[in-house]
């Protein structure tokens, strides 16, 4: 996985500032419809339950669109350390690169521009421009929002890349107690295929286990993000 950052600078112009408006509203959709298929799971069907992850699937309108959730819990861990080991660029996938092109500033918190590449089985690999947003919930929950939007400064697809849409996307982490953390991890994504849709259920076991491996890293930087909190506190 490789990150690189450019900030923005100057003073937002205009239209800028239209951008950001737009890029907040979908910010905000998105942070409602990934806690309402958390909190609801309406029409999500379980298809894997592996390790203590439940993995759920739905179908959706778009011919190309695929859905999966996955459920598990961290033990021995806070929220915050569940946030870090999300935000920490070593947990994705080898299969995924990233590149920050931006950030912005909100009354709440900054919201990044993304420009992230991936592989995808069987297919050619994805593109997104995605904007992510951390939003702190009353119930003391976190969303680590994560949405497709249209940006200037996001690169034409790659080369052997098909830009795709992340519809409704991201983490989220719920205290179950002072040690333990209910996690839930929402993807619906529109690969932009113009193939029947019983075509993208072939690649269903690659995909449910692509989410099975990001879980074990999610679990394993969590922990790794517990102790350089205990160890800083201790300084």
């Amino acid at each position: 996985m490789q990150q690189i950052r450019q900030p923005a600078g100057g003073p937002a112009s205009p239209r800028t500032e239209a951008l950001m408006r737009l890029i907040t509203e979908t910010q905000d959709r998105n942070t409602h419809n990934v806690l309402e298929i958390v909190s609801k799971r309406t029409g999500w069907k379980p298809t894997k339950s592996h390790e203590g992850v439940q993995l759920l699937t739905k179908e959706f309108k778009q011919q190309s669109a695929i859905g999966l959730l996955a459920r598990f819990r961290i033990a021995d861990c806070s929220k915050e350390a569940v946030l870090a080991a999300l935000l920490n660029p070593e947990v994705q996938l080898d299969t995924t690169t990233i590149h920050e092109l931006t950030r912005y500033q909100t009354p709440h918190r900054p919201i990044a521009i993304q420009w992230v590449a991936m592989k995808v089985p069987m297919i050619d690999d994805r593109d997104f421009c995605l904007a992510q947003q951390r939003v702190d919930l009353h119930d003391g929950s976190i969303i680590l929002s994560c949405v497709s939007v249209e940006h200037p400064l996001t690169p034409q697809a790659a080369s052997g890349h098909v830009r795709a849409k992340l519809l409704v996307g991201g983490w989220h982490i719920k205290p179950i107690s002072d040690t333990e953390c209910g996690i839930s991890w929402v993807s619906v994504c529109d690969l932009c295929l113009n193939v029947p849709h019983m075509f993208l259920s072939l690649g269903a076991a690659e995909r449910n286990k692509t989410a099975l491996r990001m879980v074990q890293r999610v679990r394993h930087f969590t922990q790794i993000a517990r102790q350089e909190m205990e160890t800083s506190q201790v300084r």
